[in-house]
């Protein structure tokens, strides 16, 4: 709605560059590498999700606030995108990680909280979709921005608050 009523883009348009910004969830075996990786480095995941969560905060807030053009648009909506899948792919690592160690501390456990995960990421995004609609129905775009730019919050509250253990060269393993 967004892209045609106001960057005046069409229907055939819209679909070529919403598919080019979400290309990287298609490669996204090979962005697991390159976080796993990352995590080596960086050691903690809060160090990886409390910036990009607080870049995706600063992209939807200029969406709110200014008006752009279509490649500015579009640009801010594959950084966001960006962003999303890499705090997907950590939060994916995390849970792997307490699966892993849950299994390790009790010997007759098969634990897998990815499922879990999977379930409560399926429902937010039913639920997105949903109030999302109503939303830009009822309010002006910006108003569904700024909405949007709350929900980064939430994983930099998570991981501030989530106790973890430095991750070493020697503890970390390859997930993918």
């Amino acid at each position: 709605m967004y892209q045609k009523d106001h960057l005046n883009i069409g229907p055939e348009n819209i679909q070529f560059f919403m598919a080019l910004v979400f290309i990287p969830w298609s490669v996204k075996p090979i962005f697991g590498y390159i976080v796993d990786k990352m995590m080596r480095v960086v050691g903690y995941t809060r160090l990886i999700i409390v910036p990009s969560s607080f870049l995706r905060i600063v992209l939807l807030v200029i969406l709110t606030h200014y008006k752009v053009g279509a490649f500015a648009f579009y640009t801010i909506v594959f950084v966001n995108s960006l962003c999303l899948l890499v705090e997907n792919i950590v939060l994916e690592y995390i849970l792997v990680k307490s699966s892993k160690k849950e299994n390790e501390n009790l010997k007759k456990s098969t634990s897998n909280h990815l499922p879990i995960y999977f379930g409560f990421r399926a429902t937010g995004s039913l639920i997105g979709s949903i109030t999302g609609g109503r939303v830009i129905h009822h309010y002006s775009i910006q108003t569904a921005f700024a909405i949007a730019s709350i929900f980064p919050i939430f994983p930099i509250l998570a991981s501030l608050f989530r106790s973890e253990e430095h991750t070493s060269e020697l503890q970390s393993h390859s997930f993918i």
